[in-house]
């Protein structure tokens, strides 16, 4: 790894000096602002070796360095991977942003110009930095790649328009639907783009399969009012494409050039788009085209997404359902073998575990940390070498996609079996337990927005003297991570009936271990606050829960959701309520 990274920041700074520049921005993601990208079409990863899925970077070519930025979920794993490389971390907390870090650090540098790959980061940040007196010199990320050996290859994909029954909806009504909202707040005449995978799933109604950790659709989806279009990647493979895109009037794109000239001849008043979600080339061709037309801010297909019609809930319980038996089997096979157990046995055992539920495929790559490795907050290794010691926490973090194409994600962690466990084990596990279920214990404020539930979870935990360098919980649907509804300090999205989102208060301790109780819930808005149902059926290792740490109120829901999995199949231990 070491050698490739050196190798490929010479190549950047080569680019550079053809440029005349010294700066470059290394983004993370791919064309469709992906979180999840190939580590083969991530050019941070080829310049730092940092293979989180959440960070930027940027390179100097007078330092002969990246300068690598990330939150705090990612501080250990950034110090592990990036040892002994050309890489200065800047190591953010939970409320600082990384684009803005980035933003910031740009400006401290005093370049008035760098270089970038315009189509791999957000219009919104390409935007900041126009506003800041900084230009952007476009460079082609995939011809780099290219040169160094690498690039995305998506291969051959299966594409399924989801039923009614599954989602709710057709492509058709998705359609007419879009076009509506449209004509109401702009105009008819209006053209509207989307990039990102989850969009175009969301609104085709469909998912792909084929696609390691995702079931989005990556492409761009243009809509205007005679014409829908829709550019699938060029390095897709397929053998048909659902019917259902047909009857409701999408055109299949070969090239951006095809596109582009199936929609020259219309009357174009607005370009519309979220600009955070928009990537910083489409908006310039669109605009190029139709030189005339104003830009505009589209921000309705998130509040579409977060709330979710009663058929995909339907769909996201059973899924759910299905992963909370595989992690439950999985936790006590994980008991059972004791001293036994590996990383990769335990993560290996889920990966089964959720197949023999019909899992597609995994929503993301298991984190199967044992002792100090369960500190870092996105382990990634999952070592054959790594075996269980007796009285370390295991963490374990997974989830998968069944045949409805939604997400699941949990995370749990039990004590190995041969030690009792040591107070401040219980400690941090009680804490993290009891901080997790606040929210299934009272209505929450209908007033309340994301930042006011992260600050009320993460409230019970700062109360034990600990705290956390990550969000609360995060939007989950098509994606894993999906935008809109999160709890955060920096969240300003407010709560919503029907929505999807995780609750993972955890505790970490350098070199000692960590714990994160996650349970995904749906919200429901009744005329006196909110009601959090739990997703989640999973138990919890009672032999590291203090007893009489817990009040009455906690101890009777404790009581009963273990009741619940002991029914469904899905406990760990003994419960002793």
């Amino acid at each position: 790894m070491s050698h490739s990274v050196v190798k490929a920041q010479e190549a950047l700074k080569l680019e550079l000096a053809s440029r005349g520049l010294k700066v470059a921005i290394v983004p993370c993601s791919d064309g469709y602002l992906s979180e999840y990208t190939e580590y083969k079409n991530n050019l941070r990863i080829l310049l730092t070796g940092f293979t989180g899925s959440m960070g930027d970077a940027l390179y100097f070519a007078d330092d002969n360095r990246a300068e690598l930025f990330v939150d705090g979920r990612y501080h250990l794993q950034a110090d592990q991977e990036c040892e002994g490389l050309p890489v200065h971390i800047h190591r953010l907390d939970n409320q600082a942003g990384i684009e803005s870090a980035v933003l910031n650090r740009i400006i401290k540098s005093g370049a008035k110009e760098v270089l970038a790959p315009r189509g791999r980061l957000p219009f919104s940040f390409l935007r900041r930095l126009e506003t800041a007196g900084v230009s952007v010199t476009h460079f082609s990320s995939n011809a780099f790649l290219k040169s160094q050996g690498v690039g995305a290859s998506l291969g051959r994909l299966e594409f399924r328009a989801l039923s009614p029954d599954i989602v709710g909806t057709t492509p058709e009504a998705q359609l007419k639907r879009l076009r509506a909202a449209i004509a109401a707040q702009h105009s008819p005449d209006s053209l509207f783009v989307a990039i990102r995978g989850d969009d175009v799933a969301y609104l085709l109604a469909s998912r792909s399969h084929g696609m390691a950790q995702q079931t989005s659709i990556l492409g761009a989806l243009v809509v205007t009012r005679h014409s829908a279009w829709l550019l699938l990647d060029s390095s897709i493979e397929y053998d048909r494409l659902p019917q259902e895109w047909e009857r409701a009037g999408y055109r299949i794109a070969k090239s951006r050039e095809e596109l582009l000239k199936g929609i020259a001849s219309e009357k174009v008043s607005h370009i519309l788009f979220h600009p955070n979600y928009m990537n910083g080339l489409w908006p310039h061709v669109l605009q190029s085209q139709f030189p005339e037309a104003k830009q505009a801010s589209f921000e309705d297909l998130i509040s579409w997404r977060t709330k979710k019609t009663k058929e995909e809930l339907n769909a996201i319980r059973d899924s759910f359902l299905r992963s909370s038996r595989a992690i439950a089997k999985t936790l006590r096979y994980g008991i059972s073998e004791g001293t036994n157990l590996s990383e990769h046995s335990l993560a290996e055992s889920i990966s089964a575990e959720y197949q023999a539920e019909g899992a597609m495929d995994l929503s993301f790559k298991t984190i199967s940390g044992f002792g100090a490795n369960a500190a870092v907050v996105h382990y990634n290794k999952n070592s054959k070498d790594v075996y269980a010691r007796p009285g370390e926490f295991v963490l374990l973090d997974s989830g998968a996609y069944y045949s409805s194409g939604f997400a699941t994600d949990c995370t749990r962690g039990f004590a190995v079996r041969g030690k009792s466990p040591e107070a401040w084990q219980t400690k941090m596990y009680t804490t993290c337990l009891k901080a997790a279920i606040q929210v299934f214990l009272r209505k929450i404020p209908t007033d309340w927005d994301g930042k006011a539930v992260d600050a009320f979870v993460r409230g019970a935990v700062k109360a034990q003297g600990y705290d956390y360098l990550h969000g609360t919980g995060h939007g989950v649907g098509i994606l894993v991570h999906e935008e809109g509804i999160r709890f955060s300090p920096a969240s300003t999205f407010g709560l919503t009936d029907q929505a999807v989102v995780s609750v993972e208060p955890g505790i970490y301790i350098e070199g000692q271990g960590g714990v994160r109780v996650e349970n995904v819930v749906a919200l429901h808005q009744d005329t006196d606050g909110y009601r959090f149902e739990n997703l989640v059926f999973v138990g919890y290792d009672w032999s590291l829960v203090d007893l009489a740490a817990l009040t009455e109120e906690e101890s009777r829901y404790l009581k009963s959701y273990e009741a619940r999995c002991q029914e469904l199949g899905t406990a760990i231990t003994a419960c002793p309520l």
